[in-house]
């Protein structure tokens, strides 16, 4: 992935002032559209500087950068089209479309943030195999599976069964969140950032839960985060001191979070952040994954019913 995108997603994603919305389309020869919409907002922009050796946030959203990070989106990936357009507020958005002819060829920067070692290994390749066998969690013999899988192994937080309860913060953490906690609700004023998953057909089934599963719809989120939402008691993140603290450590993958997000399919109020360690499936179950086998998320097509059918690895029961 392109470094300062990198940098930049890193420094603002959980610092507001930018929109980061993209969809990645499965087309029914296999091939995928992929639209990319970047908005910076004016005090974002304001603190891009032009002088040498820093980093000129505006720069981003050019057709030069987006080319630059379209190299490392894997081979036979190209732009259609590109346009910056100057949006409400003094802000400004880029919009990019990209074609691949092959979704085996794609790779984009991994939805899944939670895990620890995501500043560093943060991109996922897509995978689209035939099942050569049925399988209760994944699919049908004959069906195609396609999988989100980071680049590199990742690593999620150990979590070690005889190890003590999390004692919290400590008083002077406590202290310190209080003061950030104003500046931080003000610099995510503005925040989104999503990536979505459309098929040429209705989503079926997923091992990891996704939202409007009643309607038939060809749509799955693999993140969605904005500055409204809220936690599991229906109370602003931003006043949920554990949360904000977790977020201000970087710790997405944190008990608190996973909490909070475990209900996101059935409650559209709380974050939608894929946690590998700990996820709610259609059943209700909570189920747990080692942090050394990581989940990949997986979704099967059914080319006779022309339907898709997304499941996880098999996980280990709590």
């Amino acid at each position: 992935m392109n470094k300062k995108f990198i940098m930049l997603l890193a420094a603002f994603a959980l610092t507001g002032c930018v929109e980061i919305e993209t969809r990645i389309k499965l087309n029914t020869d296999g091939s995928a559209t992929i639209t990319e919409r970047v908005r910076f907002s004016q005090q974002l922009l304001d603190l891009g500087s032009k002088e040498k050796g820093e980093l000129n946030v505006a720069e981003l959203l050019t057709k030069q950068s987006v080319e630059g990070r379209m190299k490392r989106m894997g081979k036979n990936v190209k732009l259609v089209k590109h346009t910056v357009t100057d949006a409400e507020k003094g802000s400004k958005e880029s919009i990019a479309i990209f074609k691949v002819s092959d979704i085996n060829d794609f790779q984009y920067v991994s939805p899944f943030v939670a895990y620890t070692d995501f500043p560093e290994n943060n991109a996922i390749k897509i995978e689209m195999v035939p099942l050569l066998k049925s399988r209760n969690y994944a699919g049908m013999a004959g069906e195609m599976c396609i999988a989100f899988r980071p680049v590199k192994p990742p690593k999620g937080e150990v979590r070690l069964k005889d190890a003590p309860p999390d004692k919290g913060p400590i008083p002077r953490d406590v202290q310190v969140l209080r003061q950030l906690q104003p500046v931080f609700a003000d610099l995510l004023k503005g925040f989104k950032l999503r990536l979505t998953f459309e098929s040429f057909s209705p989503i079926m089934s997923t091992g990891f839960g996704w939202r409007d599963r009643r309607t038939a719809t060809p749509i799955v989120d693999l993140i969605h985060l904005t500055e409204h939402d809220l936690d599991q008691h229906g109370v602003s993140i931003l006043e949920n001191e554990e949360i904000v603290l977790d977020l201000l450590r970087g710790r997405l993958g944190s008990p608190n979070i996973a909490e909070a997000v475990k209900q996101f399919q059935d409650n559209n109020t709380v974050p939608l952040v894929l946690i590998g360690a700990r996820s709610t499936p259609p059943g209700g179950r909570a189920m747990r994954s080692r942090s050394s086998r990581p989940r990949n998320f997986s979704t099967a097509i059914s080319p006779g019913k022309r339907s898709i059918r997304i499941a996880g690895n098999r996980p280990e029961r709590i």
